[in-house]
This record gives C-alpha cells, structure tokens and sequence, in this order.
C-alpha cells in the first residue's frame, strides 16, 4: 500500500532526523541545565522545597510547574536522561520547524506563481536566510540541553491557533507556556485589547489550572506552596538597575541579554578583572534605575505600537496567519528584553519574529528598511558569535550586548511589517494551507 504521508509522519521523519544529527553532538556536553531540572523534579516528587539559594550548580527558578514534567525522567540514569532529553527537544524542534512551514507555505506559493519561479526555490531562500539569522538560537536550548524549546512550541501553538480561528485553543497554548515561565504573560494585555475574549478566557483557565498542578500532584510535607515561595522569590529578584544585587539571576553577567543587565554592564564596571569593561559611562544607582525603567516603558509602547494599536484594522482571513506571527514575534522580542533573566537559549522565541519579517521579505515586497535591519541582526548577531570571531572578541560582543541590540531591532522590524503591509488587501491571496500541514499541539 502506497505510504501516505500525514502531518504526523512529517512530524515523525523530522523527529528522528534530528535526533540522530543532535544526540551526537549534544547529549554528553559538560554544561548542561537538565541536571538543575532533574534535581528540582526528584525535590517536587518527594515534597521537598525546590527553590534553594545555596545550590552548588544552578538553582532552579522557573514556576513550579516546570518540574513536572521532568518527574520520569529523576529515577533514571544519567546517560537515558540526557539521551531522552535531546530526543524531547529533537521533537520541540520539529514541530517548531513544521508550525512555521504550515503558516509560511501559502505565502511561498503565492510569491511563486507571482513571480514564476518554483515554490521550492521561495522557501529554500526563505529558510536560508532564516537559518542565518537565527540557527544559533534555535540551537542553543539543544547546545545547553534547557527547556526553552518548550516555551517556543507552546507559543507557536497559540500563534498557529489564532491564524486559523481556533482562538480558545491557541489561547490555553499561551496560558501553558505563561504557567511554565511567567513572561509570556504578556500575551494576555494584547489579547484583552483585541478583544479576542475567548483566547483571553481559556489563556486565564490554562493558566490557573497549570500553575496549581505542580502543589495539588506533589504536595510539601511542610504543607507550604511551592508556586507561593516562588512568586516571593520572583518579586525580589527584578529591581531596574540594580543587576548587581544578589539574586538567583546572578550580579554582572554578560550572558544575560535583557535590556537592564546590558544597562548595567554599560553604565558600570565589571565587578572583577576577569570580565570585560564594556562601560561607556558610569551611572549612579539612581541614575541607572531612572534611565533603565525608563527604556523598558519604551519597549513596551513600542510593543504596544506594533500589535495593541491594530485593533481596528480590517484583517482578511488569508492574512491573519502572517499578521498572528507578526504580533507573537513583536511580543516575545519583548519578553526577552523585559525578562529579569534572558540567557542565550531563551532567544530561540527570536525565531518567530525573524519567521514573520523573512516571510514579508522574501514573499511579499523587498522594503529596503526591512532588509537593512536584517543585514544588521545578521552582522550583530550571526557575525559575533565565538565560533565565527572567538571565544574574546565574542565575550566582549555579548558584553556589550549584540544579542539585546538584534532583538530591538527585530521589534522595529516587526513594527514595520504590521503598520505597512494592507491586512485587508484581497486581491493578493495565497494559496490554501497545506493539507500536510500539523495542527497546533494539544495542550
């Protein structure tokens, strides 16, 4: 019988690619963050407190219901885990891949029956240059074997969702993903503001059902809340300015890239001759404090800007994929600058936006603006990784904050899609949706 192949087989073939091409290059690495997962997991399971300050390795700082799912994996020898856990984000990233495809393909159809050349050729050039602008992220969370990936599909799912009206259901995606790392709370405000009140509702369900799981499945025996002690912990860690406090995040830390630890390193110096001094001035507390909130009011108007402000554009059906990745893009390049901590495994969430400005970009019109903020994230961001320039000058890239610079840039980007491009316009249809397409991941 001829082999027919369905979303799942996709999904599957994908998967096992993957896997083979990872599990070789990552699963015995020496740095790896699934131990801090692990070791949480077996303190939810025996009723213990999760959260420690005093750990000798990472601590673990994620809401509680984050462990839950790495329970099964606590028993198991140390070897099965990290060969389970690559094969966990082997399929994470198939589906992201997939999800993108199945939103993308149609304006890839389109753009080559316009211009007359095969739909192949349009989605090689558009994955090329997504992979230039954003393989490393993607393969951070496999490179230091997190949980980031997570987070990605789950978003993905919401995005996918809402492009083709199934608004609950890409609304309890968000609510998960908001459960399991608290920024992507900030879906919630815009859904309220486009008034998508059956998203908003099933994201506000999702979310209080999620977050409770971890306490009601695996109670302390000292009968307090884990979920209580970490929202204690999470709202003594995030001062504007002050990055060189003692918190679970850390003091003075290149690796983090959200906007007020790259504030910090350019207005103060480093706290030891180990690092790198990156500062261009050097700012009192109060100073820092006043100038870092003061940046982060503007990215969020700037995220604002770029989706809330859209309410009253007419959408047609066609367009609502594209424009649902546009505004998730615009939305997580604002987690990621807004976040207390944003290490370089988070910015794998960098591939939806840079999915929706190369979609525009390569299917829709060359806008000379757009195209010259890509050459930048991919002169900033893909040129100054270690491996192309050196573990030094690469250090001293992070220091300064490429990674925060490429993703503020992608937020203008994005703007710059959603306010320019006729949401409205029909006679520019694309193609039907790809049968083979996956559906949104059931949460």
């Amino acid at each position: 019988m001829k082999l027919r192949w369905t979303g799942v087989a996709r999904v599957g073939a994908l998967w096992l690619l993957l896997w083979a091409i990872l599990a070789p290059i990552y699963a015995f690495r020496s740095t790896t963050e699934l131990r801090v997962y692990v070791r949480a997991a077996g303190r939810l399971a025996d009723g213990e407190e999760i959260y420690r300050l005093d750990d000798t390795v990472s601590a673990f700082a994620y809401p509680p219901a984050f462990a839950l799912p790495f329970v099964p994996l606590a028993g198991l020898g140390d070897t099965t885990q990290r060969l389970l856990w690559v094969g966990a984000n082997a399929l994470l990233g198939a589906l992201a891949l997939l999800m993108v495809h199945a939103i993308v393909w149609p304006y890839v159809q389109t753009a080559a029956s316009r211009t007359g050349r095969p739909p192949v050729r349009t989605a090689v050039l558009f994955w090329t240059l997504v992979g230039l602008l954003c393989g490393r992220h993607l393969l951070a969370p496999c490179e230091n074997q997190s949980h980031d990936l997570v987070i990605l599909v789950l978003v993905l799912g919401g995005t996918l969702g809402a492009g083709r009206g199934r608004e609950a259901l890409g609304g309890a995606c968000l609510g998960v993903a908001a459960a399991l790392k608290a920024t992507p709370l900030l879906f919630l405000p815009v859904l309220l503001w486009q008034r998508r009140w059956a998203a908003s509702a099933a994201m506000v369900v999702a979310l209080v059902l999620v977050s409770v799981t971890a306490d009601l499945a695996y109670p302390r025996r000292d009968g307090a809340s884990n979920f209580v002690r970490w929202t204690e912990m999470a709202r003594g860690a995030a001062v504007p300015g002050q990055s060189g406090s003692d918190t679970i995040w850390g003091a003075w830390n290149y690796l983090n890239q959200n906007l007020s630890d790259t504030v910090y390193r350019l207005t103060a110096p480093p706290p030891g001759e180990e690092t790198v001094d990156v500062s261009v001035l050097v700012l009192g507390d109060r100073a820092r404090r006043i100038l870092t909130t003061a940046l982060q009011v503007l990215v969020a108007i700037a995220v604002f800007a770029a989706v809330a402000l859209r309410r009253g554009a007419a959408t047609a059906a066609h367009e609502l994929p594209l424009r649902r990745l546009a505004e998730a893009g615009a939305i997580v390049c604002g987690m990621l600058l807004l976040s207390p901590m944003s290490s370089k495994a988070h910015f794998c969430l960098l591939f939806l936006p840079v999915a929706a400005v190369t979609a525009d970009f390569v299917c829709r019109r060359r806008d000379p603006w757009v195209g010259a903020m890509l050459l930048f994230v991919f002169g900033v961001g893909s040129l100054t990784t270690r491996g192309v320039i050196g573990w030094s000058l690469g250090d001293v890239a992070l220091s300064v904050g490429s990674v925060a610079a490429c993703t503020a840039c992608l937020l203008v980007a994005v703007w710059r899609v959603l306010w320019t491009r006729p949401w409205g316009e029909v006679g520019d249809t694309p193609a039907a949706p790809a049968p083979l397409s996956p559906a949104p991941p059931a949460c």
